[in-house]
């Protein structure tokens, strides 16, 4: 059985070292462009390079993140990017765009690449379609339940899972609520994180939830189901934290892969409550199993609070204004973090603490410490420990006595007359290097001096295991040279282990598919009830979808659905949805190959990029949506269900009841909860697209397609918004 991989994340060179001292067989990072973490540190181009080669001298594989959607000004940069990962040899890219799987299949063809969590597979299907295209692994979208991975697994493609971590709200690569909020797209690589924002819930106008954190997911924590993820065939599983501290890295890391060898040497694991603590303290939003361990509905968010939970460390027993009394249930230290939930909560760095007026520099369970600090404390209030010095210490070191090494056999030559010659094994492969011929000398180098100054590797990844020594016993051998030696085989060495970083690369067999297609410019319509279609079909309208099946999908299409939204629904003649995430011409390409029969491209692009596109040189029927509330978010979670508190969803309150949030600005989200979609939960925006007045701007830039979304007109309003466009498009 082929060991499951174990992949770390790294936001800088800090994280790196980290993740490798805690033993991850891979990590995942970006550069400073194109990455979904635009707001990490990320890594130069130097860094890259640095960054590949450490972890490949520390038998560590390097996947680099290429996963926004890139707009078509911005391939020139893109190709000199991808040219430069082939240089260093990253072992593989992390795309979403289908496009640039196009790019680096025709251009790039060494690069190794794997489908994105954005991409949005969650079936199949969606992994086959995959296959075809040349993509050797697909991350599957978090919203899929592990027996669904099972049948994925049965592709034979790779299968990568996240395993712990921050989860999205929303379907993966379906979010456009930071895009149409704080124009900050998260395909983009530049969330907001409006999902961390508190919202209300109202029920048919009638408040039922105030300010909360309604969208807030806890954080994801499969520890204690390795054996489970192992034994359903999964190739890689990945931990979350691009943006989080070097102490995270290595504290989930070396947690995880503690769980992980246990499996594997057949040793019962249990999760410690040290191991437990750990992970708590360095980042939880409180944990969850998420949806791949088929988690119940009511807990699969925090609600009260978006925060770093901490660890609960005691209570607020007694106070003033100066000062706080606390009894412990946990140890704290000076330089700890220590946060008070109180009613005004506030947080404190520990510089001093007294324990019977005595300061002190350790206070123990059970004691009560007193902190002075201006307060408006309560008594009973919790106090949660969010940074721990010791752990924070504990890590520093361990990164720093990384004991990885390649273990390696020396021999050296020494005769009279004859260059002196020093050999490394590393496994069957033999390396030389030679220096000066030697002279005769009657004091010779003893052979414990020789052996000394061979093994000073402490800087290297290499460990001697032994040292052969041949020799006359009568050359002269400067320590210099033996030095010189050393280091050069060093060198040699580690350019042999960098060298054998070399990957092939499944090729891009989807068939040309292309389909018979019609040009002509007109109106198609999204509608959301039966009085909104007769209105449309009156007007002569031919093609009408129902927003249930328009809606980005996490589930398989039925057989007469036309609008698909990702790879596990693409199939002939089908219509792209805007879901796709289609702003560049290879993506365009891509879903041609597939058959498709049009495509409607992502509301994200602005009208530069749409003439970027110079669609009216390209042959393909391309839209826009030019009217509506269109999704923001699709979720598995249903907030109803939640505060109705039904276990699992299925309260059936949808059948009767309209549903919106408001947010903190009084924006309102209408819901619409597809009760027959396993309780779907979709969040439309508050903003109405129009593009009426760029109409014509539209035409002349080759769109020909213009898709119009009813939620909640009136049949008197879609005729009035009908006649607008009829007359601006002078359709038939």
């Amino acid at each position: 059985m082929k060991r499951i991989e174990l992949l770390a994340p790294c936001g800088n060179m800090e994280t790196l070292y980290a993740a490798v001292s805690a033993k991850a067989d891979a990590v995942y990072l970006s550069g400073v462009s194109f990455g979904a973490r635009a707001y990490a540190n990320n890594f130069t181009y130097e860094e890259l390079k640095q960054a590949v080669e450490y972890a490949h001298l520390h038998n560590v594989l390097v996947y680099v993140t290429v996963n926004t959607i890139i707009k078509e000004s911005e391939f020139d940069e893109l190709r000199n990017f991808l040219k430069y990962l082939t240089e260093i040899f990253v072992d593989a890219v992390i795309v979403q765009d289908l496009g640039v799987v196009k790019l680096i299949k025709e251009e790039f063809k060494s690069l190794v690449v794997h489908a994105s969590t954005q991409m949005n597979i969650f079936n199949k299907l969606g992994a086959s379609n995959l296959l075809k295209m040349g993509i050797s692994r697909v991350v599957i979208a978090r919203e899929t339940p592990i027996d669904v991975v099972k049948d994925i697994v049965s592709t034979d493609i790779e299968v990568e899972v996240f395993a712990h971590g921050a989860l999205c709200f929303s379907s993966s690569g379906n979010c456009l609520m930071s895009s149409v909020i704080g124009n900050r797209s998260g395909n983009r690589g530049k969330c907001a994180q409006p999902c961390r924002k508190n919202y209300s819930l109202y029920d048919n106008n009638n408040l039922l939830v105030s300010n909360k954190a309604l969208l807030s997911m806890k954080d994801l924590m499969t520890i204690e189901h390795i054996p489970s993820l192992i034994e359903a065939g999964i190739h890689s599983l990945k931990i979350e934290g691009r943006m989080k501290s070097k102490e995270y890295v290595y504290t989930v890391v070396s947690s995880y892969r503690k769980a992980i060898d246990a499996y594997y040497d057949k040793i019962n694991y249990n999760l410690d409550e040290e191991t437990l603590y750990n992970l708590k303290v360095t980042f939880n939003r409180k944990f969850t199993k998420g949806y791949l361990l088929n988690e119940y509905n009511k807990n699969i968010v925090n609600t009260e609070s978006v925060n770093h939970q901490g660890v609960v460390i005691g209570k607020v027993v007694s106070r003033s204004n100066k000062y706080i009394d606390i009894l412990l249930t946990h140890d704290i230290r000076l330089h700890d973090g220590l946060r008070v939930n109180s009613k005004e909560v506030y947080g404190i760095y520990l510089t001093s603490m007294y324990v019977n007026s005595n300061s002190v520099k350790v206070a123990k369970a059970n004691q009560t410490v007193r902190i002075f600090i201006e307060n408006n404390s309560l008594v009973g209030d919790e106090v949660v420990k969010t940074t721990d010095k010791l752990l924070e210490e504990q890590v520093i070191e361990s990164i720093k006595n990384n004991q990885f090494k390649h273990h390696i056999n020396l021999s050296i030559s020494m005769f009279v007359g004859k260059n002196i010659t020093l050999t490394g094994t590393l496994g069957k492969k033999k390396i030389s290097v030679s220096g000066s011929i030697l002279e005769y000398s009657d004091k010779c180098l003893d052979e414990n001096r020789i052996k000394d100054q061979l093994s000073k590797l402490n800087n290297t990844v290499f460990k001697v295991n032994k040292i052969d020594i041949y020799s006359d016993n009568s050359s002269f051998v400067r320590i210099s040279e033996l030095n010189a030696l050393r280091r050069e085989l060093v060198e040699k060495l580690n350019k042999y282990i960098l060298s054998s970083y070399k990957y092939n690369t499944l090729p891009y067999t989807l068939n040309n598919k292309r389909v018979n297609y019609d040009n002509k410019v007109e109106i198609e319509c999204v509608t959301s009830n039966n009085e909104q279609t007769n209105v449309c079909k009156e007007f002569g309208i031919n093609n009408i979808y129902d927003i249930n099946n328009y809606a980005p999908r996490i589930t398989d299409l039925k057989n007469n659905e036309q609008m698909v939204h990702n790879l596990g629904h693409i199939d002939c003649s089908k219509v792209i949805s805007p879901y796709f995430n289609i702003i560049n011409k290879y993506a365009l390409d891509v879903i041609k190959d597939f058959g498709a029969s049009k495509c409607y491209l992502s509301t994200e692009m602005t009208l530069d990029d749409i003439k970027d596109l110079d669609l009216n040189n390209y042959d393909f029927p391309t839209g826009v949506v030019a009217y509506g509330n269109i999704d923001l978010m699709v979720s598995k979670h249903c907030i109803v269900g939640c505060y109705k508190n039904a276990n699992n969803k299925h309260c059936n309150s949808c059948l009767t009841n309209s549903y919106y949030i408001k947010d903190e600005y009084n924006n309102k989200f209408d819901l619409i909860l597809e009760k027959n979609n396993d309780c779907t939960m979709r969040i439309l925006s508050y903003k109405k697209i129009n593009m009426l007045n760029s109409i014509d701007i539209l035409l002349n830039l080759g769109i020909k397609k213009f898709l119009l979304i009813f939620t909640t007109e009136s049949k008197e309003e879609i005729k009035e918004i009908l006649k607008k466009y009829y007359n601006k498009l002078k359709v038939d």
